[in-house]
Formats: C-alpha cells, structure tokens, sequence
C-alpha cells in the first residue's frame, strides 16, 4: 500500500509535492486484474486562492439528460474492453483512457453509435449491470462478466480564477499516475473554502491554466503558476 502523509505547514508543502512524484500508484488498467495498490493521498498540498469566477454547472448526477446507455460484449471474462478506468472515486468509475486502432469492443461500439451516445474519455460509468455508484461493486462486476449493460454520463465542467496568495489551499488530493485528474478527497479550513464554496469534495480538476493531462502535469502547473484558472470537472 502506497501513501503520502504530511503535516499542514506551509513549510513542509514542497515535501508533499515531491513524495507524491516518487510514489507508484494505480489507476488500475482495463480491470484485468485486482488493484492491489492504494492510490496517493497527497494532503494539505498549497496553493492560496484569491477570487474566483462563478461556476458554469455542477458535476451531473445520476438521472441527468446528459446520461446515456451503452452496451459493450467482449470475447470472453479475461478479455480486454479497450480503456483505462479510474477507480479512485467510492461512488463512479471514470474512463480515463480509450484504446484505439487496436479494433476493441469500445472501439467498435463507438465507430456505430449515434455520436451523443460514444464513450469518451472523462465519461463517468455510474452503472455496470444494474449495479449503481458503488465503484468497488461495479469493478468487480467488470472483472468477472463478459457483457455490460452500462449507464454513463458525461462531467459537466466549471471554471475557478485565482491567485495565490501564499497560504494553504486546505486540499487533500488523491490520484494515481494514469490518470487525468486529480480528485478532492476533502476540503479542510483554506483558501480553498474561504473563497470557492461551490467545489465540494468528490470535485475533479482537470485542467490548470489550459494545460491538461497526468496528476503529474496539472499538479506541476499549480506549482509553477502564480494565478491559476482551476477547471473541475
């Protein structure tokens, strides 16, 4: 098991940074097999905020017209769907990766669906087989069948300008190197609090001043930029 603990100080915000580079952890691949890793925790990471913008829309929820349905059926249990998952959230699985020209059963589903109802990196699976917002529940259901009847919605995004001011964000993080995001797993007294209530915990940012890409990308961009526009996802 993989973590990354330190304290609050402002002192000690570098340490963090640092640890969670050198930590391996899991974004677990294709679920061909059991995640035996635990993901980074980086805790008290700084960044102070100053303003911020309105937020455009939440994250959608279950039941939201932006879900759709998809069915996928690969050869058989040990096969391969054709994606990378994020399993880090408690309550959705999110496809953090799409295989291509390797004629997968993602890759096939999406060249004959209608284009709203594709797969697209970002997308969250909030149901696997009738089995809803439970991550661990749906992952085991996608490791153990061959057919997925599967129900998805797509993240709607929101905007935060700031600047940082030289004081603790109050985030905890977590996340692991496949992926795209990083995930708020708690929001703690903070810049962050203060002065963006709309963010709430299970919140994703996915972007940072434009730039996307691994944990490791946007967590170098908080770092590097003194005002940072925050996407969330």
């Amino acid at each position: 098991m993989f973590t990354c603990c330190c304290s609050d100080e402002n002192a000690n915000d570098e340490a963090v940074f640092v640890k969670a580079l050198a930590t391996d952890a899991v974004v677990l691949p294709e679920l061909a097999t059991p995640n035996t890793e635990a993901p980074v925790a980086a805790k008290g990471f700084t960044s102070g905020l100053k303003k911020e913008a309105e937020p455009e829309k939440n994250v959608t929820k279950a039941g939201s017209p932006l879900a759709f349905k998809a069915t996928l059926k690969k050869a058989g249990v040990e096969a391969a769907l054709g994606w990378s998952l994020d399993v880090l959230d408690p309550r959705h699985l999110v496809v953090c990766r799409i295989i291509t020209g390797q004629k997968t059963p993602l890759e096939e589903y999406n060249n004959t669906a209608p284009e709203a109802e594709q797969i697209r990196e970002g997308d969250y699976i909030i149901g696997v087989n009738g089995m809803f917002e439970k991550s661990d529940k749906m992952s085991e259901v996608l490791r153990s069948s061959d057919t997925f009847d599967l129900t998805l919605c797509r993240p709607e995004h929101f905007e935060a300008k700031v600047t940082k001011n030289g004081s603790s964000l109050g985030l905890d993080l977590k996340y692991g190197p496949g992926g795209s995001s990083l995930l708020l797993e708690g929001i703690r007294d903070g810049a962050l609090k203060t002065c963006a209530p709309q963010v709430k915990v299970g919140d994703r940012i996915v972007g940072v001043n434009g730039v996307t890409g691994t944990p490791y990308v946007l967590m170098q961009a908080i770092q590097d930029s003194p005002v940072l526009n925050l996407k969330f996802a």
